[in-house]
């Protein structure tokens, strides 16, 4: 996450959301003084992500968390942001991500076997552990309102994230592509879906479903 005091803006880091790329291209342009949390490196050969007083924050820290450790007045006149993307797509997309060799879960002691994406979706401690993934909206809000000034979504990346450095007035760099490479046959998220699976991922993510109008096939 990012807490920029040069150009007054809080990057709150929501999971498989193009969130490390957006990270990336806006630390570009973050001063000597802002708080710049450590991130994961997948996709990112050679980059070296400049870290810079995170006493007290920590990589995907929630608005709630980061409201506790700053101002009243940083808090209430800093442009918030985040960014979001459509539920059923996002679960595939952390499934296929899960399913690389050398991941291991932060529950447990024991390398877990391949998962099929039915398996995935009825597994509840991976929704405990990230609740983040199935319901961005509580996971975004403080005092029971999402409290984001700007959500980039995910289908609009590019469009989206121009007008939000048009409105912050800054030029960053480039979005890279991070994380990206692990959905190998690059079908499109509906084909991973039969009907229980469908259901089982619209109950999870119902919540979010709703907040974001977001439509099974779009």
């Amino acid at each position: 996450m990012i807490i920029s005091h040069k150009h007054k803006f809080i990057f709150f880091k929501s999971m498989k959301a193009a969130s490390t790329s957006l990270e990336v291209s806006l630390t570009s342009v973050c001063g000597a003084d802002d708080v710049i949390t450590e991130i994961s490196y997948e996709g990112l050969t050679g980059y070296e992500h400049p870290v810079k007083n995170d006493d007290g924050f920590f990589n995907h820290m929630s608005p709630s968390e980061v409201r506790e450790e700053i101002d009243d007045t940083i808090w209430e006149n800093y442009y918030k942001i985040s960014s979001v993307r459509n539920s059923w797509d996002k679960l595939v997309s952390h499934w296929c991500w899960r399913q690389r060799e050398d991941w291991l879960p932060r529950y447990g002691n024991k390398r877990r076997g391949k998962q099929s994406f039915g398996e995935y979706l009825e597994t509840d401690e991976i929704f405990k552990w990230t609740p983040e993934l199935v319901n961005l909206s509580e996971w975004l809000s403080v005092n029971g309102e999402i409290c984001t000034d700007f959500l980039i979504r995910f289908e609009h990346l590019n469009k989206d994230f121009s007008s939000l450095c048009a409105i912050l007035n800054i030029s960053p760099a480039a979005l890279p592509q991070a994380k990206s490479g692990f959905r190998k046959d690059r079908k499109p998220y509906w084909k991973y879906y039969g009907e229980r699976q469908k259901e089982i991922a619209a109950k999870r993510c119902e919540t979010d479903i709703k907040n974001f109008n977001y439509i099974f096939g779009k």
